[in-house]
C-alpha cells in the first residue's frame, strides 16, 4: 500500500527511487514468504513418532508447496510490473 501511495502522491520526480523500492520490497516479501512455505516441511520432521500418525501430518506430507511457491511468486511479480507499469507507461 506504501509503494502505491507512493506512485500517486510523489510526482514525477522521484521515478527512480520508487523503482527501487517497488522492486526491493516485492523482492523481500515474496522471498519471506516463498522461505516460509518451505518451513512446513521443516515443522513436520520435527514431529515425534506419535504426532506423524496424526491426519494433520499425513496431510503435510502429502502436500507439494510447489504450486503455492509459484503462485506467490507469480502474484508479488505481477504487483511488481503493474506498479511500474503505472509508473512509466500509464
Amino acid at each position: 500500500m506504501a509503494t502505491i501511495a507512493l506512485i500517486a502522491f510523489a510526482g514525477d520526480t522521484t521515478h527512480i527511487l520508487l523503482t527501487v523500492v517497488i522492486i526491493l520490497v516485492n523482492l523481500l516479501v515474496e522471498a519471506g514468504t516463498v522461505d516460509g512455505i518451505s518451513d512446513w516441511d521443516a515443522v513436520r520432521l520435527d514431529y515425534d513418532e506419535e504426532e506423524k500418525k496424526t491426519h494433520l501430518a499425513e496431510r503435510y506430507a502429502q502436500t507439494n508447496t510447489t504450486f503455492f511457491k509459484f503462485l506467490l511468486c507469480t502474484i508479488f511479480g505481477g504487483t511488481d510490473l503493474a506498479q511500474l507499469y503505472a509508473i512509466y507507461l500509464a
